[in-house]
């Protein structure tokens, strides 16, 4: 099968068979030893994007273009919207916070939203679990690096181009990203992610844009640098709504923003092109 007439089904497909194959290999890996609960959390978070880097280098097709797209730079011009729209991922996480913070008040008051808050790990235990070995590999190398490479040549490189040229742009970046989120535990603000990733790639023309955003992203959200403000454990009084004054902006900044910058990408600034024509062997028969 060439490049150029993989459909993004296949491509979908694909994916899930990656993700089907990662679940009895990292229970294999799992039962040979007792591994620390943090080693086994590290070692579950990996395995899926081992298996897919294995898979992406193994075709030739599927290298190829993974090749091209890595050789691609974000052009020079470029790179202050990149910067941009990492802060504005930033605060779509806080005024994700936000909507929680608002929805346990809303549904009762002040005692539910400090109910939601005592339910979460104190601030020492989070800090000290982050700096154990395991943990900072998965949080800093997996989740910040091996996570955002993988999965952006996926998603977007191959997935989100694939449904471009059969749908649109607008139809395949809410499909991409739809399937993105599928795959996470928190899919809402993962599919926001996965538009403005879809968004940036069709602005700038480079997979090292959403790459470097979503790795940035992942990185800064570790516990000790900005994940302990996104619900943070130090605020006097939990329950109260003017305690999260910030979060509540930053939710209704998302509201105008997301929408904007959906429609700023309307207008593509380069266009990747299609699949590079390379012989078969880009997915399995």
């Amino acid at each position: 099968m060439k490049p150029a007439s993989a459909s993004g089904l296949q491509i979908a497909f694909l994916t899930f068979v990656v993700v089907l194959m990662a679940a009895p290999l990292t229970l294999w890996i799992l039962r040979l030893e007792r591994w620390a609960p943090e080693v086994a959390a590290m070692i579950d978070k990996a395995i899926p994007f081992l298996l897919g880097v294995a898979v992406l280098v193994s075709f030739r097709g599927l290298r190829t273009i993974c090749s091209i797209e890595l050789n691609t730079p974000v052009p020079a011009e470029k790179r202050a919207e990149v910067a941009a729209v990492t802060v504005l991922h930033i605060l779509v996480a806080f005024g994700w916070a936000g909507a929680v913070a608002l929805w346990y008040w809303i549904a009762g008051a002040e005692a539910a939203l400090a109910h939601l808050m005592r339910q979460l790990k104190s601030d020492e235990v989070e800090m000290a679990t982050a700096f154990v070995p395991a943990e900072m590999v998965r949080s800093l190398l997996v989740a910040g690096v091996l996570a955002p490479l993988t999965e952006e040549l996926v998603f977007r490189g191959l997935l989100y181009r694939a449904w471009e040229a059969q749908w649109g742009w607008f139809t395949a970046m809410l499909a991409s990203s739809a399937l993105f989120a599928a795959y996470h535990p928190n899919p809402m603000p993962v599919f926001v992610a996965g538009i403005f990733y879809a968004c940036l790639y069709r602005r700038t023309g480079s997979i090292w844009a959403p790459i470097v955003a979503h790795a940035a992203f992942n990185i800064l959200m570790w516990y000790p640098l900005l994940g302990r403000l996104v619900f943070p454990r130090s605020l006097e009084a939990p329950g109260d709504l003017q305690s999260w004054a910030f979060h509540l902006a930053a939710m209704l900044l998302s509201v105008v923003a997301i929408p904007a910058y959906v429609s700023l990408a309307r207008f593509q600034w380069v266009s990747p092109g299609p699949f590079p024509p390379v012989g078969d062997g880009a997915l399995p028969r």
